[in-house]
């Protein structure tokens, strides 16, 4: 009597259990698809804001959609090159305000086609899971729109973020409310996508081998999203006599010479390709051209880290929520040796930089250049890539199956009896 009742509670449990688990999975593929669904409207509304405040005053702001780059930012470059035709002003002038717009046209594209395709796939085998005839899931593709749309939103504002600081006149570029509001609502619902999968799998949690390497993919999930997040932040900060001044993403070195000594006090912000209006200085021209290099291949580093790190993030969460992956050290190298291949081009470049100062100015010795987000960036792609290390140290262990209690044998070995 003693071993029915037991093998009746068990069933009973399992049943309850195996209900749990349906409507879990129910909720985590609902989540899964407004994901892909959030990500393929707000893809169509990511951009930059631009704000200027006045004193403290009033407060100006517009706002370049991802679409800004397909036809107004070359309308107002032709504008520029029209209203300037005759001057002295170089080439280098020209070049370094043509750069981003390719760049930012290439990036806007990638992210339309990508986000659109991703989401739609998404969707459809989401919706085809949900109503029991899919055999493919598609939640790795709603999970990677999110992830591109995200790495497009920073990679933007990475490419023009900038602000003048604490000044009569504040300008600075930023992340839309409208793109922030749209990135918050994939990362909420991808967020009880996550929960719902791991309480699914939570039984197999009781395996300390597969908890400890599931934490650890956990952890290196929200360390990538803290890294991705970090690069929307200006690489370069200027001070000049203590005070703290202008802060520039990384192509912003390619395009100004920065806060000159006789320039600062009136607040006036001289462009490199304004100072530099005939080849008379060669070291200087030559020098341009070298910043201009360093610059474009920080800001392609700092573009591949972002994707990569998208990239990992799909395979992390794989191995938490569906199947075990490999290949997630592969790209914890990989993207520690990006980290420590742009951290080293914009120390270069902030070098670069202050020479050209010096040479222009000659009286730059209180001029100070930092950047810490490339050193914060550094220093966490290491720790990611320790992560990976470690996870990796389990893979020989998770592979061995979890013992099963004498007990839960023999309960089992029973009720199969009885049947």
């Amino acid at each position: 009597m003693q071993g029915e009742s037991a093998c009746a509670g068990k069933e009973r449990s399992a049943a309850r259990w195996t209900t749990a688990q349906k409507i879990l999975r129910i909720i985590s593929l609902s989540s899964a698809i407004a994901v892909a669904g959030f990500a393929l409207i707000f893809v169509f509304l990511l951009g930059t804001s631009l704000t200027a405040s006045f004193g403290g005053g009033r407060v100006v702001s517009t706002n370049n959609y991802i679409y800004y780059y397909f036809r107004n930012a070359f309308v107002w470059f032709a504008d520029l090159a029209s209203d300037s035709y005759g001057s002295s002003d170089s080439d280098m002038y020209y070049i370094t305000r043509l750069i981003p717009l390719f760049i930012g046209a290439a990036i806007s594209a990638g992210a339309l086609i990508s986000v659109c395709t991703l989401s739609i796939m998404a969707i459809v085998y989401c919706s085809l899971s949900l109503a029991g005839k899919g055999k493919k899931s598609g939640e790795k593709y709603a999970i990677a729109s999110f992830g591109v749309l995200l790495a497009a939103a920073v990679s933007l504002v990475a490419l023009e973020n900038f602000s003048t600081g604490e000044s009569i006149i504040n300008v600075s570029v930023n992340l839309s409310k409208v793109s922030a509001a749209g990135i918050s609502l994939c990362g909420v619902f991808f967020a009880i996508y996550l929960g719902c999968c791991i309480a699914i799998r939570a039984k197999e949690f009781t395996n300390k081998d597969f908890a400890v390497k599931s934490s650890l993919s956990l952890a290196s999930v929200a360390l990538t999203f803290v890294v991705i997040g970090i690069f929307a932040v200006s690489a370069y900060t200027f001070a000049q006599g203590g005070v703290d001044g202008i802060k520039m993403g990384i192509l912003g070195v390619s395009r100004a010479a920065g806060e000159i000594a006789e320039g600062y006090g009136a607040g006036l912000l001289l462009y490199f390709g304004n100072l530099v209006r005939s080849n008379e200085n060669m070291a200087i021209v030559t020098n341009a051209y070298v910043l201009v290099a360093l610059s474009v291949t920080a800001y392609v580093l700092l573009v591949c880290m972002v994707f990569v790190g998208v990239a990992a993030i799909v395979k992390h969460v794989t191995q938490v929520t569906n199947k075990d992956v490999k290949g997630r050290l592969t790209y914890g190298i990989v993207f520690a040796v990006l980290a420590i291949a742009f951290l080293t081009f914009i120390a270069v470049a902030a070098s670069e930089y202050f020479k050209a100062a010096e040479s222009i100015a000659g009286n730059s010795a209180d001029l100070k250049i930092t950047y810490p987000v490339p050193i914060v960036v550094t220093v966490l792609s290491v720790a990611l890539l320790a992560v990976s290390i470690v996870q990796i140290c389990f893979e020989k262990k998770f592979a061995k199956p979890a013992a099963v209690p004498a007990e839960e044998v023999a309960l089992e070995e029973g009720c199969a009896e009885a049947e």
